[in-house]
């Protein structure tokens, strides 16, 4: 006979505080969100999907990502590129961390659709912010199937959001860096385009010049 499934229970709810002392009830239900990124986070198909997205050309972008990938920076942070510059900054605070911030501000507010009767806060814990924290809510060990089953439900939610961290920070940094660079050395390409133009034109025109004389 086939063994039952275990459906989704309390002791499946992981758990994490990062403040001072001890909160009433527990420590809050709470979901593991840290990500490291590097230059070969970066799968060739999110590379297309982020340039197509943008009306980009896919080929020209995944070219620049490479130059990007392999310029030294001779700087310490990340792996030393000017690629891994760009994903965790000078200063810790680089398009990851942007990206970290954009999934916390949606992650609030799916906690708002999802539990409209607790306000619920949803806090970064952790040393290095690597825990997703939701306070307000009732203690885990209280928790009904219908609590339970917005958690899981909560919780996917977030789970996704991790698991797109390449596809978002790839996005922030093409359409921050990647568009600029490539429309100014686009304009730059038109000015000697139309400069060279002038000078053929100026020479054509003495050329007539001179054979009507």
């Amino acid at each position: 006979m086939p063994r039952k499934r275990r459906g989704y229970s309390r002791d499946d709810v992981t758990t994490h505080y990062s403040g001072c002392g001890w909160p009433e009830g527990g420590a809050p239900p709470a979901v593991n969100v840290k990500v490291h990124l590097w230059a070969d986070s970066f799968p060739a198909a999110v590379l297309r999907d982020v340039a197509e997205d943008l009306g980009e050309d896919p080929e020209r972008f995944a070219a620049w990502w490479a130059r990007k990938a392999e310029e030294r920076t001779g700087q310490g942070w990340n792996d030393g590129t000017a690629l891994g510059e760009l994903i965790d900054g000078r200063e810790g605070c680089g398009w990851r961390e942007i990206a970290a911030r954009d999934a916390f501000e949606d992650a609030q507010a799916d906690a708002d659709l999802i539990w409209p009767d607790h306000h619920p806060r949803v806090e970064q814990g952790g040393r290095s912010g690597g825990w997703l924290e939701v306070a307000g809510l009732p203690p885990v060990d209280e928790w009904d199937a219908v609590m339970l089953g917005r958690w899981r439900r909560f919780e996917r939610y977030v789970r996704a959001a991790v698991e797109d961290s390449p596809r978002a920070v790839a996005w922030l940094i093409a359409a921050n860096v990647y568009v600029p660079e490539r429309e100014a050395e686009d304009a730059e390409h038109a000015r000697q385009v139309a400069r060279g133009r002038a000078i053929v034109g100026a020479w054509a025109d003495l050329y007539a010049e001179g054979v009507t004389r």
